[in-house]
């Protein structure tokens, strides 16, 4: 049974990780398509920005994810 908790936090973080790539592939990686920039560099820029923004997000809300596994597995 306690290992039924720690497959359930493994298979949240995984599908947190994988909508974020995802999210990647579909929207930002066509970015230059949607907007009408015409520098190359610029649009790459915004796609750089987003992704890093992407990934600090991603790694803030595991790190809340798993403290609030680790402090119910020793109920503290």
């Amino acid at each position: 049974m306690a290992i039924l908790g720690l497959m359930g936090f493994i298979v949240v973080m995984w599908t947190i990780v994988l909508s974020a790539c995802g999210f990647l592939i579909a929207f930002v990686a066509p970015l230059d398509s949607l907007l009408d920039i015409n520098n190359r560099i610029t649009t790459s820029l915004i796609q750089a920005l987003i992704a890093v923004i992407l990934v600090v997000g991603l790694v803030m809300v595991l790190d809340r994810i798993k403290k609030l596994y680790t402090m119910r597995k020793l109920k503290i």
